[in-house]
């Protein structure tokens, strides 16, 4: 039998970084993440900075779709490691 060919699994950069709570509250409340001033390390858009985003009226919302893309490859577990 021919062996089944897996293409490789790439990851798409994402330009704005955000820690995962704070990209669920950018998805809530549809804002623009270009608009908030990073405060974490390496230029990460924190939790608080989306909060403070959110209490300021000059930022603008978010009309899009989707702002963040994750390409996840899922794979089912073991028994062993589900314990």
């Amino acid at each position: 039998a021919p062996a089944a060919s897996q293409a490789p699994v790439t990851a798409v950069s994402n330009d704005i970084k955000a820690t995962p709570v704070a990209s669920a509250i950018i998805a809530d409340k549809k804002v623009d993440p270009s608009s908030i001033t990073p405060s974490g390390v390496g230029g990460k858009i924190m939790k608080h900075d989306v909060l403070e985003a959110l209490n300021n009226p000059g930022k603008k919302a978010f009309e899009g779709q989707t702002l963040f893309s994750r390409n996840a490859r899922k794979e089912k577990m073991s028994n062993l490691r589900k314990t």
